[in-house]
């Protein structure tokens, strides 16, 4: 049924209806009022030219000004700043307007508020305002009219010195507009200051939920986003917009499950987490390369967010400009081999499950020749061609690769001369030694940075500096073999730790799942070709596949319109908002190991390609997704059984003895894994002697 369906319901013997405006009508971009003031302490400070705790000091001067006027039911925003007795009195007001200016820019109307409002006027009634608030009147009743409200009377009780929660501000308004009790229906969120009030005063009303409550009602945000957690402006803002777009309960459009956390829903994934992530790395992204001319985002994973910094760059000043960049591990890996000692070190990976035949065609790209199958026999292949390539026969591969060298030194010198002459026409080399003081960038969702350093390996150009989206341990390694700059978003704040070993393990389990999100409806870079004109062009990897590009367009589409939302709200501040990465990526490692069963079913039926490493297509599938499509009911009890666990974690001494058993346990794992491959190399040792 609809709200105006509903309202009309209770419309007999209404003449007027009143909305509450806060939260009811309007909404901030944060989860709470409050972490508007420690938004905007930044400025503050740079206004007072000293630090302070501007959320905490804005509250307690309010408090203040309450107390010392406790004549009045309510006081306004001047005379709070005239009690601010920690800001220095000539800067006051400039403090004052900024927050006016703010509040002015991130209010905007919430959507529930919008349709609620139009059945109120479809009714034919007539609709007025109240309000308990500090703004003035004039202020509050302009930011309704800008955002599509225009009421007959807006009472605010800054100036009317009366407000809701005692019954006063009602009592004022019935007499002012000559009603009897039964004549007004009021709409509003708050219990205690809308609701009771309004009934004990014989009133009629409707309530609403707040965007906030609605999302904290949801278990897995109430598990996921501690008080203390949220309280960090950044965060606050990225969950703010999120619980206004997805979690306001009175919207015609709204959808709940008080257990999952995107709602099976790829658009929501793709708002509510893609997004975000990508906004959060974009904007220091842009802080970190004032000094850039050219940044190049690498295919194909770069298209999604290079999209992005389109959308947030036009708020910067002098941004980098962007082009795409036609590379991948597979097009990039052969080109910088020159000799035997380079092949040994570049094919020291091992390929599990990858046949030889596999391994020659499509990972190297040469042709098989008669003799190939006979000399695989030969070094203890025994099933020649069609033998997989696994950890305990790598070292008869050794001998094959050996043998195998001049023609694929051959495939490599083809390789360079293509690869070279694409970097030459996309600036990434630059003939003119001159010109390399000019430094440019490189930008890439990271791992272990291998394109990139082929790259460098084959250009020689050490001017072109790395920002990966997640940077593995291997990846810092890069600055010191190459003398750059390297900036990771996801892994630089444990940069040179343990913790940077942990966190890493923990994300790369489950790569696959979050690469899925950023494929294109572009197949994987294969190499290069030049064509009639002399021009030389990526040949593709044709696309096959299954549900994984419909899931990735839907996630792209969702991540695109929260930076759009988000960069509309935010403009030039944008370069205040700064959440903790590893918060941002909490949502993701919650979804990858408990799936909750509407969740699972986002990847169900997606297939993952990895070219570089010759495997065939792959499921896109995880245990804690396989366990939540096969037995729903047991993953819902895993997942509550976890987080009844975590929370007992979070009580300080539950969590010291849990750390300690923690660390014991890990020591013995690793004595225990370190003697079973010293027995193994023993064995293997003893075995060729």
């Amino acid at each position: 049924m609809t709200h105006q369906k509903t309202i009309l319901k209770t419309l007999e013997g209404i003449k007027v209806i009143s909305f509450d405006v806060f939260d009811t009508l309007l909404v901030r971009p944060f989860l709470k009022p409050g972490d508007l003031f420690a938004f905007i302490a930044p400025e503050v400070e740079r206004i007072i030219r000293r630090p302070i705790d501007f959320r905490k000091e804005r509250m307690a001067a309010e408090y203040e000004t309450r107390i010392a006027l406790s004549q009045y039911q309510d006081i306004t925003i001047h005379e709070i700043y005239d009690h601010f007795s920690t800001i220095p009195f000539h800067h006051r007001e400039a403090v004052k307007q900024l927050e006016l200016e703010q509040e002015r820019q991130f209010i905007y109307a919430k959507k529930s508020g919008q349709e609620l409002y139009a059945a109120a006027k479809a009714s034919g009634h007539r609709v007025v305002a109240i309000s308990d608030m500090y703004l003035e009147e004039d202020f509050i009743r302009d930011i309704l009219f800008n955002l599509g409200y225009e009421f007959e009377v807006v009472y605010v009780s800054s100036r009317r010195r009366e407000v809701k929660y005692n019954g006063s501000m009602f009592r004022a308004v019935l007499n002012d507009l000559k009603l009897q009790p039964w004549e007004l229906l009021h709409i509003g969120d708050s219990e205690e200051y809308d609701i009771a009030p309004a009934k004990a005063c014989g009133i009629g009303t409707f309530k609403v939920e707040k965007n906030s409550e609605t999302f904290f009602r949801n278990r897995t945000n109430r598990f996921l986003w501690r008080e203390d957690e949220v309280a960090e402006p950044g965060l606050s803002a990225v969950l703010g917009v999120t619980a206004n777009t997805f979690f306001d309960r009175n919207a015609s459009d709204f959808s709940y499950d008080e257990q999952s956390l995107f709602r099976g829903d790829p658009y929501t994934l793709g708002y509510s987490w893609f997004g975000p992530l990508l906004t959060a790395f974009t904007v220091q992204l842009l802080e970190n390369t004032t000094d850039k001319k050219v940044l190049y985002f690498l295919s194909r994973d770069g298209w999604i967010m290079r999209q992005i910094y389109e959308i947030i760059a036009p708020y910067f000043e002098n941004p980098p400009q962007t082009r795409y960049l036609y590379v991948s591990r597979k097009a990039t890996a052969l080109a910088p081999i020159r000799s035997f000692d380079d092949m040994r070190y570049k094919f020291g990976v091992v390929w599990f499950e990858t046949t030889i035949e596999e391994w020659i065609c499509d990972r190297i790209g040469i042709a098989l020749e008669a003799g190939d199958d006979a000399l695989a026999r030969q070094y203890g292949f025994n099933e020649g061609l069609e033998s997989k390539i696994n950890f305990k026969n790598c070292h008869q591969f050794q001998r094959v690769l050996h043998v195998l060298s001049p023609r694929i030194l051959a495939k490599a010198r083809e390789e360079r001369t293509l690869l070279i002459d694409y970097l030459k026409q996309e600036g990434v080399i630059i003939p003119s030694a001159g010109e390399k003081t000019q430094r440019i960038g490189f930008v890439d969702i990271g791992y272990h940075g291998q394109t990139p350093r082929n790259i460098l390996l084959l250009s020689e150009n050490y001017t072109i500096d790395l920002y990966f989206l997640i940077a593995g341990k291997e990846i810092f390694g890069l600055a010191d073999e190459f003398g750059i700059t390297i900036r990771g978003f996801y892994g630089e704040r444990y940069r040179g730790t343990r913790v940077l070993d942990r966190d890493w393990k923990r994300f790369f389990r489950h790569h696959k799942l979050f690469e899925t999100f950023f494929i294109t409806d572009q197949g994987s870079v294969k190499g290069y070709e030049c064509n009639a004109a002399g021009e030389v062009r990526p040949t593709f990897y044709p696309l096959k596949g299954g549900k994984e590009g419909v899931v990735a367009e839907a996630v792209h589409a969702g991540a695109i319109a929260f930076a759009k939302d988000f960069s509309r709200l935010f403009q030039n501040q944008l370069s205040n908002i700064h959440p903790d990465p590893n918060a941002l990526m909490k949502s993701i490692f919650l979804f990858a190991n408990y799936t909750d069963p509407q969740d699972a079913r986002i990847l169900e039926g997606a297939l993952f390609e990895d070219y570089f490493s010759a495997l065939p297509l792959q499921k896109v599938e995880w245990f804690a997704g396989r366990l939540a499509i096969r037995y729903p009911r047991l993953a819902r009890a895993r997942n509550a059984t976890y987080r009844m666990i975590n929370g007992l974690y979070r009580v300080p001494s539950i969590g010291r003895i849990y750390d300690r058993g923690y660390v014991i346990a890990l020591r013995i794992y690793r004595r225990i894994r370190s003697l079973w491959r010293s027995f193994f190399i023993f064995k293997k040792f003893s075995s060729r002697t």
